[in-house]
C-alpha cells in the first residue's frame, strides 16, 4: 500500500474519531481536507499513469472506510435525535406539571 494511501486511510479514520467523540465541527473540517487530498491522490495517480485495477482498489478500500464513518456518524445523530426527543418529553411533562399543580 503506497504513502499517499495510508495517509488517506489514516485521516479517514481521524475523521471517525472526532465523530465518535462528537467533534462535528472538527469531522466536518477534516472531511473537507481528506476529500481534497483524495482528489488530488487520484489525479496524481492518473497523471502518473497508475495502473486502473490497483487504483480501483485503493479506492475501494477507501470507499469502505467511508461507508463505515457513514454508518457512526448516522449512528451518532439518531442517538442525539433520541437524546432530544427524551429532553423535549421531559421539559414539557415539567412545564405541564408545574400548570397543573400551580391550579387550587
Amino acid at each position: 500500500m503506497d504513502t499517499e494511501l495510508k495517509g488517506l486511510l489514516a485521516a479517514t479514520i481521524e475523521v471517525g474519531d472526532a465523530i465518535t467523540a462528537g467533534r462535528w465541527e472538527e469531522a466536518a473540517t477534516l472531511e473537507a481536507r481528506r476529500r481534497e487530498d483524495l482528489a488530488i491522490f487520484i489525479q496524481t495517480k492518473i497523471k502518473q499513469g497508475a495502473d486502473p485495477t490497483v487504483l480501483a482498489t485503493d479506492i475501494e478500500q477507501l470507499h469502505q472506510k467511508t461507508h463505515l464513518l457513514l454508518g457512526e456518524a448516522d449512528h451518532h445523530q439518531r442517538k442525539l435525535v433520541r437524546e432530544a426527543f427524551v429532553a423535549r418529553t421531559g421539559r414539557k411533562a415539567v412545564a405541564s406539571y408545574s400548570r397543573n399543580s400551580a391550579k387550587p
